[in-house]
């Protein structure tokens, strides 16, 4: 039985002692059709290796675009300049993934040559092992009853996979000599500091709302935390905003003072620092030195014009009663 064929020829259905397809021409396209299909097979087998087979004439349209965008993708993987650009894509990563599962055994080592030429990069390689799927692909190929040349293929692209996880250091150590004297860099420094302000003032929402909108409004502020119970707020800022800004910014509130609460020595105790105008102004002035005592031995002053001094009559009243006393005391002993 014979059917149309989409170039306007008519092809004829295999026959029973016959292993060739036999066509019949309806145009001049048909007959570039078959010749063309001839030539992309023999490109197909020359371009994949001596050990790869070529597709078969009756493979499908699919496999044969397949591999043929495989062996571009080889193509360009052998060119140094051409392998972090490839990688960078991330479908290309991804459609080597997915094709490592094709039955085809010619686009599974078309596929693994790919991948192989695409790790001499040490960027590649890493942007790789992050592949989805492509490491636990690669393992069922060494599970599965492949071909020796896709079994070695398989491992050496898991290894090379393998040396993306390497530490960068002893990676270096490998590739230059000077790179195992660099020194460490330091640990970057945080770009925030913690400050705890003391508010005098702080009772009521009121407060609070009047002064976390005067406190956000400082450049740099991050985050503000408020502790109504003991009059505090934890302020989160960058490292360029100093603590008499946030003292300015509680100056402009009507009845507020700031002070900064610094940790002790014994890291237990706490001391008040003000940092705000009206908290410096409500400090305690310190005592002024008084003047000395006067002297209590005033032997040097003359005297007075009106002093008294006492009289003899005192002096014999005094003994008369001591004599008296004693009288009695010695008569009446009982």
């Amino acid at each position: 039985m014979a059917s149309e064929n989409s170039t306007g020829g008519v092809a004829t259905d295999h026959d029973k002692n016959s292993a060739s397809l036999v066509t019949t021409d309806a145009s001049s396209s048909a007959g570039p059709a078959v010749s063309a299909s001839e030539s992309s097979s023999t490109e197909v087998a020359t371009s994949s290796g001596s050990s790869s087979a070529a597709p078969a004439a009756g493979s499908s349209g699919a496999e044969s675009m397949t591999l043929r965008t495989l062996q571009q993708y080889r193509l360009m993987a052998a060119d140094p300049q051409k392998v972090e650009p490839l990688t960078r894509d991330g479908t290309v990563a991804q459609f080597l993934a997915y094709v490592l599962e094709d039955r085809d055994e010619a686009i599974v080592v078309e596929a693994l040559h790919t991948i192989v030429l695409l790790c001499a990069s040490s960027s590649s390689r890493r942007q790789l092992a992050r592949t989805y799927g492509l490491e636990p692909a690669l393992r069922c190929l060494k599970m599965k009853d492949s071909g020796p040349e896709v079994l070695a293929l398989a491992d050496r692209a898991l290894s090379e996979l393998n040396r993306s996880a390497a530490p960068p250091a002893a990676a270096g150590a490998t590739s230059s000599p000077g790179a195992a004297r660099e020194k460490p860099r330091p640990a970057p420094r945080p770009k925030h500091k913690v400050v705890t302000l003391h508010v005098t003032g702080l009772v009521t929402d009121g407060d609070r709302e009047e002064l976390e909108s005067l406190l956000v409004r400082v450049r740099g502020m991050i985050s503000i935390v408020f502790d109504m119970g003991r009059g505090r707020c934890t302020c989160r800022v960058r490292d360029h905003v100093t603590v008499g800004t946030l003292g300015s910014a509680v100056d402009r509130t009507e009845s507020m003072a700031a002070y900064q609460v610094v940790r002790g020595a014994d890291g237990d105790s706490e001391e008040l620092v003000p940092v705000s105008k009206r908290a410096k102004a409500l400090e305690r002035p310190q005592e002024e030195k008084l003047p000395e005592y006067l002297p209590e031995d005033d032997g040097d002053a003359p005297p007075a014009a009106n002093a008294m001094a006492p009289g003899g009559f005192f002096k014999q009243a005094s003994g008369w009663l001591s004599s008296a006393s004693s009288y009695l005391s010695q008569s009446f002993y009982w």
